[in-house]
């Protein structure tokens, strides 16, 4: 996203034709810097090769800055999951616990790579390979992921980081 004008409205890339057929006051979730918040979709218009969209929550320019270079998703039903699946926003915000129940860090992104997905954690965003041989168990409603890892995967920092959230 971009801001364009003066109203607050934003420009956009439409990588599917959902978001233009999306009736007003619909919900839509904008992820930008590792961070997922919800906006008040209203409509668009066509402004010679451009898409321009305009949401609720802006009404000016300054309003839409935060968001430049955000990505925009249509919401809709939660996919099925099966046994120890989870969305990426399921994930992010819990927190690494070692088998002593030690806090490690906590979770701010995942990131998905050939080999396997990866838990971004803290600021210094390092990786935690999200495989079995790491991970012993995710309770997503106690906000935890248990974890057994090799000496010197994570740094002390990190740790660190998370004690400051």
């Amino acid at each position: 996203m971009g801001v364009f004008g003066v109203r607050g409205e934003v420009r956009f890339r439409n990588a599917t034709d959902e978001a233009l057929g999306l009736a007003p006051q619909t919900t839509v979730i904008v992820e930008h810097a590792s961070r997922a918040s919800t906006l008040t979709w209203l409509g668009y218009r066509r402004h010679h090769d451009r898409l321009l969209a305009h949401f609720a929550e802006f009404d000016a320019p300054e309003a839409a800055q935060p968001y430049v270079g955000a990505d925009v998703y249509v919401t809709g039903e939660a996919p099925a999951l099966g046994e120890a699946e989870y969305l990426d926003t399921d994930l992010i915000g819990l927190v690494l616990v070692d088998p002593l129940g030690a806090r490690l860090g906590r979770v701010v992104a995942v990131e998905h790579y050939p080999a396997q997905d990866c838990l971004v954690i803290g600021e210094r965003r390092s990786l935690v390979p999200l495989v079995s041989a790491f991970v012993r168990g995710i309770d997503v409603a106690g906000g935890t992921i248990s974890v057994d890892l090799p000496p010197g995967l994570l740094d002390d920092a990190d740790a660190e980081d998370d004690r400051d959230a």
